[in-house]
C-alpha cells in the first residue's frame, strides 16, 4: 500500500467510526479485533490490513466493504465469493436452486440501472 492509500484508509475507518458515534474500544469489541489494530488502522501505522478484520470492521461501522476494499487495492471479486457459492454454502442448495435464489434476489433487491436494461413487456 502506498503511503496516501494507507492515509485514505485511516482517516476513512476513523470518520465512519466516529460517525457512528462509537470508540476504539467499542468498535473493537464489536469486530472482534484488539483495539490497538483499530488505533494502528486509524493512525496510518498498519500497512498490510488484513482484509478479514476490514471486513469485520466495515460490517460493524455499515460501510460498503468495495469501498473499504477498494481503498487498500484489492477488487472485491479477488476475496469474495460469488452470491451462488454463499447460498450453495449457507443454505445447503444444489447448483440450479443457488442460481435460482441469485436470479430471485437479483430481481427483487438488484441496482435500479440493471432493472432499467431489462426490456419490457
Amino acid at each position: 500500500m502506498t503511503k496516501e492509500s494507507i492515509g485514505a484508509l485511516a482517516a476513512y475507518l476513523k470518520a465512519k467510526r466516529q460517525g457512528a458515534d462509537l470508540s476504539v474500544r467499542e468498535l473493537a469489541r464489536l469486530a472482534r479485533v484488539d483495539h490497538g489494530y483499530i488505533v494502528r488502522l486509524e493512525s496510518g501505522e498498519k500497512s498490510r490490513p488484513s482484509i478479514e478484520i476490514l471486513l469485520r470492521i466495515a460490517g460493524v461501522l455499515e460501510a460498503d466493504p468495495t469501498e473499504v476494499l477498494a481503498l487498500v487495492g484489492v477488487k472485491p471479486s479477488e476475496v469474495l465469493p460469488s452470491m451462488t457459492v454463499v447460498l450453495r454454502s449457507k443454505y445447503n442448495l444444489s447448483e440450479a436452486e443457488a442460481q435460482e435464489a441469485a436470479r430471485l434476489i437479483e430481481e427483487r433487491y438488484g441496482r435500479k440501472e440493471v432493472k432499467d436494461s431489462e426490456p419490457t413487456t
